[in-house]
């Protein structure tokens, strides 16, 4: 049997939003004061909180996990904005 090797996380704060990297195909950001969607297709996610603001590039980008403190984008990412 072959051992999984196990992703690991690459883990940021900007301005109280937790974000997670693996790799360049999933990201999940994070706020106990809440995350909301403001922009969603294929190729663009733009999420924001209260206090700051993320654009996540990319194709196939699709949503994971959405909770109102979490949100996971999955896909082929090639740039994030922060705003």
């Amino acid at each position: 049997m072959k051992n999984k090797r196990e992703r690991k996380a690459k883990k940021q704060e900007f301005k109280g939003l937790q974000t997670e990297f693996y790799s360049n195909t999933q990201v999940t950001f994070e706020n106990p004061c809440g995350v909301e969607i403001l922009e969603y297709n294929t190729e663009t996610v733009r999420i924001g909180s209260e206090k700051s603001r993320v654009r996540i590039y990319g194709s196939g980008l699709d949503l994971g996990h959405i909770s109102p403190q979490c949100v996971m984008v999955r896909g082929k990412i090639t740039s994030l904005e922060f705003e």
